[in-house]
């Protein structure tokens, strides 16, 4: 049996640990420390894919935009075709 390290600090109440436990602690802190980050990760991807969304349904109303108000244009400032009569 591994023998019990003297690590023991102030917030730890109860009997020292081994060598064993002291890896295993250490372990799960890295393992849960590792999942939150993930949880981070995953989060900020979800909100970048539902922006990505907003951004893309803005764009396409504000192309259309542009387009319609390109063919107002046209009609307002474009003269009727009129044919050329020469006068000989």
């Amino acid at each position: 049996m591994p023998a019990p390290t003297s690590t023991t600090g102030a917030a730890e109440s109860g009997p020292p640990r081994t060598e064993l436990q002291e890896l295993q602690l250490k372990a799960d802190q890295t393992t849960d420390e590792s999942l939150e980050s993930t949880r981070r990760m995953l989060a900020l991807c979800e909100e970048d894919r539902a922006s990505q969304g907003n951004c893309s349904r803005d764009l396409t109303r504000k192309v259309n935009d542009v387009q319609s108000n390109t063919n107002a244009m046209h009609i307002v400032f474009d003269p009727p075709i009129r044919w050329a009569t020469s006068v000989y």
